[in-house]
């Protein structure tokens, strides 16, 4: 036998530690650094008080009578009073609510008509967030000036349906035309077109005449973080482009303030692991750049030195909403390394919650129909950990007589291992493959929006937030205990050829993961503790070496945790 494979044998331990280590790690930064609030604060300062308003036209173009006076030539942004003094165009179509200010031509407010801010809030969430002094999205560079304090001329607005004070692009587009003049006295003329049902628009600028320097013009999204010193890399808030087929990232956290960081990119965008507002240049070369200025950030696209078309997609990281649009847009959504099965594994979750209409459901039915897959692997391993124990005396005792020659010990615990029949990385192998259908699934709970607000059943009514029963004026988490009193069960009855002081640390494990797991989402949860169940049902049968009876009664558990769940959801 050659070192190469004694050394397998001696590490076994060490590949288990290693793959504890992992989930342990990941558990830990995801306790210590993503609170899992979720609570979103953006806001648009502009629109605090009720703005002036452009009143509907019969689907024609109207013309400014004022003469268009050059902008001054001011640095900063509009105060929010003078942004409230302007006029604004509202645009609406089935997906968005947009509030586009004449002072800037910038959009005020833009908010989800299928999303809220708060659950169980009317407020529909909001992609604009700005502070005082710092620019509104949609603003136009060209060279050395830009449009911040262009007064516009609403010169048209076309199509769509008249709805009150509200523009509705509904069987047909509807174009906003602004008006002005640069404080260079160029000519500038914005075209905004939103379209029926999508959340992509499209912002067409023109000059009159090149830029001043000769440059491109660029288009810019801009993004106040009111939280950004609670942000962490691990619960993603930032800068992501797509560059030759990679996503690349860049946190909030981890931007340079003052940087400006230029690329070649198919688009650009900032947001979280729920929401993006991503700009799609239509020129090649280096064509984008991300800034920060405190706590302020802004992604910017290229145009042609006299104008620019762009397009622009503001709203959720949904996969077949992005997959609709293109631009390869859904690689916005992040599910880890283990994407290629966190993807079907979503695909299951929808299939299931069409036919329950409830996520928790999902979830329950999702976890049973994976451990009742794994099953043929469960008892490989349950029997391989078995074997390992009983004959752990033979091997404390080669221990003890070949401590001096580990060779000759290598060679004792092999040949032991060959006449028993046992595999020594039997346990591990089938655990290793379980890993990445984990993985998936964990990723694919954590970072999923349709989980975002979704309800279970009792007390739980936010799948993608910690759950607490409010008692006696305490929040408790009740389905976290009972993960941890499951967990601490399914170790006390899975066999191991550990020695005593290794098998108490791994007692330990169930009160370390109870205390990570508070502030985990609902969902993690919820799909950790039927792991949990299920499985001491199945090593409580394995164990018995009746593996036909392990088959019955794991169908007989899935369908009773399932039944058990449908009531809960029921009487809810």
């Amino acid at each position: 036998m050659s070192d190469q494979e004694n050394a397998v044998f001696q590490d076994k331990r060490t590949i288990i530690a290693m793959v504890l280590c992992l989930i342990v790690v990941m558990i830990y930064s995801e306790y210590m650094f993503a609170p899992y609030n979720n609570k979103q604060t953006a806001t648009s300062t502009a629109s605090q008080t009720p703005p002036a308003v452009v009143a509907p036209m019969e689907n024609a173009a109207t013309t400014a009578t004022e003469t268009l006076q050059a902008a001054p030539l001011r640095a900063g942004a509009p105060s929010v009073a003078e942004l409230n003094q302007s006029a604004h165009v509202i645009v609406e179509n089935e997906k968005i609510l947009m509030s586009i200010v004449t002072l800037g031509g910038r959009i005020s407010s833009l908010k989800l008509n299928e999303y809220k801010k708060e659950k169980d809030k009317s407020d529909l969430y909001e992609m604009v967030s700005t502070e005082e002094g710092k620019p509104l999205p949609l603003g136009v560079y060209a060279g050395p000036v830009n449009d911040n304090f262009v007064s516009y001329s609403v010169t048209g607005v076309v199509g769509g349906l008249k709805d009150g004070d509200k523009f509705k692009a509904v069987g047909s587009d509807v174009v906003v035309t602004l008006n002005g003049k640069l404080p260079n006295g160029t000519g500038i003329t914005k075209t905004i077109t939103i379209k029926p049902q999508t959340y992509l628009f499209d912002v067409a600028v023109k000059l009159d005449g090149e830029t001043a320097d000769g440059s491109r013009i660029k288009l810019e999204w801009a993004y106040f973080e009111s939280k950004l010193s609670q942000l962490s890399d691990y619960d993603f808030h930032g800068v992501e482009r797509l560059s030759d087929g990679s996503v690349n990232k860049t946190t909030f956290a981890s931007f340079e303030d003052g940087a400006d960081l230029s690329g070649s990119d198919s688009w650009i965008m900032l947001g979280d692991k729920y929401f993006l507002s991503a700009i799609i240049p239509s020129v090649a070369g280096q064509n984008t750049s991300a800034l920060r200025s405190g706590s302020s950030f802004s992604v910017r696209a290229a145009g042609n030195s006299n104008g620019g078309e762009f397009k622009l997609f503001v709203g959720p990281k949904e996969y077949y909403t992005l997959k609709s649009v293109g631009f390869e847009l859904t690689k916005a959504i992040d599910l880890g390394i283990f994407s290629a099965l966190a993807h079907p594994l979503l695909d299951l979750l929808r299939f299931f919650h069409r036919v329950f209409g409830n996520w928790g459901l999902s979830i329950i039915l999702l976890t049973l129909l994976i451990k009742a897959a794994f099953l043929p692997l469960a008892k490989k391993s349950f029997k391989s950990m078995a074997a390992m124990q009983v004959v752990q005396p033979k091997i404390k005792a080669l221990r003890e007589k070949y401590q001096s020659d580990p060779n000759k010990l290598n060679a004792e615990l092999i040949a032991l291992y060959k006449r028993e029949g046992i595999n020594p990385m039997g346990g591990c192998l089938p655990m290793l493959i379980q890993l990445p259908v984990f993985l998936g699934l964990y990723n694919a709970l954590l970072n999923s929006i349709e989980l975002r607000h979704a309800p279970f059943a009792l007390w739980i009514t936010d799948l993608s937030a910690p759950e607490r029963l409010e008692l006696w004026g305490m929040a408790i988490p009740v389905m976290v205990i009972i993960m941890g009193i499951s967990m601490f069960v399914q170790q006390w009855t899975m066999p191991s050829a550990m020695d005593p002081m290794q098998k108490k640390i791994m007692m330990f494990m169930p009160v370390m993961f109870t205390f990570f797991f508070i502030n985990f989402p609902a969902g993690l949860v919820l799909y950790w503790l039927v792991n949990n169940i299920i499985s001491i049902v199945q090593q409580a049968y394995i164990r018995k070496d009746k593996f036909a009876g392990a088959t019955k009664a794991t169908v007989l558990a899935c369908v009773g945790i399932f039944g058990f769940g449908y009531i809960l959801v029921l009487i809810s």
